[in-house]
């Protein structure tokens, strides 16, 4: 892919395309692998990205303190948000609920903010890790957000209340990237080189993935299921058969 690392990736909703982000945000096509539009405007490295649900619109968080809106059919940017959130580290994550009315932000506060995209205001963050939030998840089930960052610990909350649902137990490194199964089982995470798929309920590991040779800094499940991909710094994009073997290297 001539990119020196990975540090984000998203499925659209039709599953066609594949949004992958270094310094630059990259579509490539699932099925041939084709490079399909780069769009650029970062000044830094791409940290998160998510699709709106009408597939049109992509966001993404960067380590230049910004969080931007692009219409992928278009290649081009639509709105760039600096405003709200106070911003105070470059490691930015973002998620998007499913219905696209809420965006969640992690910040370096150890805590989540979630934005009314709407009505355009901050609701009560969850508060809850004890270090610094890398990546955070939307399940399925809009009411439910994942969270996970340098205190090694994936916690589950209800975004209508802030209530603390359920704490995975301790991954043995930081943890980078989450990403729900869209059934909302199962969770996938970038933890070192390793990528591992826990069931939500109990928290417990079902499956480890080994293939990246440095670490891992996102993955994101195919909208059917079938396909979790990954991104690491060692400028990969590995695709696995949900539960199996490695599909492809988009090197």
């Amino acid at each position: 892919m001539g990119v020196d690392y990975i540090g984000a990736v998203a499925y659209s909703p039709d599953g066609e395309t594949l949004a992958a982000g270094d310094s630059e945000i990259r579509l490539w096509d699932v099925q041939t692998g084709e490079l399909l539009e780069t769009l650029t405007g970062h000044k830094d490295g791409v940290s998160s990205l998510d699709y709106f649900p009408d597939g049109r619109t992509l966001v993404s968080s960067s380590r230049d303190e910004t969080i931007r809106l692009w219409d992928v059919r278009a290649g081009k940017l639509l709105r760039t948000i600096t405003e709200n959130f106070n911003f105070t580290r470059r490691e930015l994550s973002v998620s998007l609920s499913p219905d696209g009315y809420t965006l969640a932000v992690a910040t370096d506060e150890n805590a989540i903010r979630l934005w009314d995209i709407r009505a355009g205001k901050i609701k009560t963050p969850l508060i809850g890790h004890t270090h610094s939030v890398t990546s955070i998840a939307f399940s399925p089930n809009r009411s439910v957000l994942a969270s996970a960052g340098g205190d090694e610990k994936i916690r589950l909350w209800n975004v209508t209340t802030g209530e603390l649902l359920l704490t995975f137990p301790e991954h043995p490194k930081w943890i980078y990237a989450i990403a729900f199964s869209p059934d909302g089982q199962t969770i996938a995470s970038g933890n070192g080189r390793k990528v591992y798929i826990s069931d939500i309920t109990t928290g417990k590991h079902t499956a480890i993935r080994t293939g990246h040779t440095r670490v891992v800094n996102c993955v994101a499940f195919s909208p059917d299921g079938r396909t979790l991909a990954s991104g690491s710094n060692d400028s990969t994009i590995l695709l696995w058969k949900v539960p199996g073997k490695v599909l492809r290297d988009n090197r």
